[in-house]
């Protein structure tokens, strides 16, 4: 049997992963910015969500990326 070489993958694939991390980091942005509201705190719940969103927002990314190899 011989091995196939590893096709590239689509574009729209790699739109998808830009677009997921997108979506994820404003979920908790608009999360921390409703219990910033709730708790009548500045914005440290906005900035949690931010880190917090963009950690594993990059995160799932990585692992995306390295599961294509």
């Amino acid at each position: 049997m011989e091995k196939k070489p590893p096709e590239d993958p689509s574009p729209f694939a790699m739109a998808g992963v830009g677009l997921e991390l997108a979506i994820t980091v404003g979920f908790f942005v608009y999360a921390g910015t409703y219990l910033d509201e709730y708790f009548q705190k500045s914005s440290l719940f906005t900035l949690l969500g931010l880190f917090f969103g963009f950690g594993l927002g990059f995160y799932s990314l990585i692992m995306k990326v390295r599961n294509l190899k």
